[in-house]
C-alpha cells in the first residue's frame, strides 16, 4: 500500500512466509532504488543492462556479417565453377574484355569482394556485378549444345 501511495504500485505474495513485492519493469525498479538511497546498486543495474545491451548487438553484428561472408563465399563458389564451364567450352573467350577481365580477376583473387574487383579494375562495382551474373547466366544455359552445363544456382537464387 505504502509503495502505490508514492506511484509505484507493486505486485506481491507470500513466498515461505514472507511478503515479496515483484517489479518485472526496470524503470520502476530503479526509481525505487533512487528514493531509498540505493544508488550503488541502481549503478550495478545499469552497468548490467548495458552489458547486456551491448553484448546483444554484437551478436546481431556478427551474426550478420557471418551470414553476408557465407553468402560472399557461394557466391564466389558459383562464379569460379561458372569461369571454369565457359572457360572450357571456349565461350568465355567470345565474351567482352570487361567480362574476361572480371572472371579472371575473381580466378586470381577468389576471396575478393566486388568492390574489391572493381577497384582494382578500375570499374564500377556494378559492372562486375553485371559482368559475373553473365557468366553465371551464360555457364547456365547451353550454347545450343555445345560443351558442358554448369550446374550451379542462378545469382539471387535462395
Amino acid at each position: 500500500a505504502r509503495l502505490g501511495d508514492m506511484g509505484l504500485p507493486a505486485p506481491w505474495r507470500l513466498r515461505r512466509g514472507m511478503g515479496v513485492v515483484t517489479w518485472k519493469s526496470t524503470e520502476s525498479i530503479t526509481t525505487f532504488l533512487g528514493r531509498i538511497g540505493g544508488s550503488a546498486v541502481l549503478l550495478e543495474l545499469e552497468a548490467r543492462s548495458v552489458a547486456r545491451s551491448l553484448r546483444g548487438e554484437l551478436n546481431r553484428v556478427i551474426n550478420a556479417e557471418s551470414a553476408n561472408l557465407a553468402r560472399s563465399v557461394a557466391a564466389a563458389g558459383r562464379q569460379l565453377d561458372a569461369i571454369d564451364a565457359l572457360e572450357s567450352d571456349g565461350r568465355l573467350a567470345d565474351q567482352p574484355r570487361t567480362v574476361r577481365a572480371v572472371a579472371e580477376a575473381r580466378r586470381e583473387t577468389p576471396e575478393a569482394s566486388l568492390s574489391e574487383i572493381a577497384a582494382r579494375l578500375d570499374l564500377h562495382r556494378s559492372a562486375v556485378q553485371r559482368a559475373l551474373d553473365r557468366v553465371e547466366r551464360l555457364a547456365l544455359h547451353d550454347d545450343g549444345g555445345v560443351g558442358r552445363r554448369y550446374r550451379g544456382k542462378p545469382s539471387g537464387a535462395g
